[in-house]
């Protein structure tokens, strides 16, 4: 027996030294850099599926905003044309624009406060003249534009006919608008949270700005 121990000593030695090894490198926690490696991957798969669920998210839409709009100006006034002015003129300056308005004109029921927007049309009557709705010494709408809704001027009820907008988005509208002068242009409704380009020309054809 002891001459085989002898014999075979070096091979034990080997042996134990590998069964050594092997139960250190089980029993030994990863190492730090292991568990970041862990960590970093953990968090890039998160980050790939958080990117897959906001591909079917409309894209988010940069604010446009006019610096100039242009108004027509019609009616009782002593220059009518269209005239440029500066995004938040209001119709008053407009007026001033067009050399102001003739003796005749009716002025009552023309807002001279209110914000203009772009491709606005102000109509000034003439006194005695009869004016189909009131806002149309303002807006000069026609027939064509009758059944728009205005996203500057509609009611939270009127807002909410539109496809895809209930109360939460109408009144959200109404805030922008109220906050920021009014909307220059149609695309600008996509600021609001929860209107993308999809839901957008779901009633682009039913909304106007005037």
């Amino acid at each position: 027996m002891k001459e085989i121990i002898i014999k075979y000593k070096y091979f034990m030695i080997i042996g134990l030294g590998l069964l050594v090894v092997s139960s250190l490198y089980y029993f030994t926690p990863p190492s730090n850099d292991s568990s970041n490696e862990l960590i970093m991957n953990e968090a890039l798969l998160r980050k790939g599926e958080l990117a897959s669920r906001n591909e079917a998210v409309d894209p988010p839409v940069e604010k446009i905003e006019l610096s100039t709009v242009y108004v027509d100006v019609k009616g009782a006034v002593v220059r009518p044309g269209v005239y440029e002015l500066k995004n938040g003129s209001r119709v008053k300056d407009a007026l001033e624009l067009a050399g102001g308005v003739n003796p005749e004109a009716e002025v009552n029921n023309v807002n001279l406060a209110e914000l203009l927007v772009d491709e606005m049309v102000i109509y000034v009557p003439k006194v005695g003249e009869e004016i189909n709705e009131p806002n149309e010494t303002l807006t000069g709408s026609s027939k064509k534009n009758d059944d728009l809704i205005s996203i500057n001027k509609a009611t939270i009820e009127e807002l909410q006919t539109l496809p895809g907008i209930g109360p939460s988005k109408a009144a959200a509208i109404i805030e922008y608008r109220e906050q920021n002068g009014g909307f220059a242009t149609i695309d600008e409704i996509l600021s609001i949270t929860g209107i993308g380009p999809k839901t957008l020309e779901k009633f682009r054809d039913k909304i106007t700005l005037k």
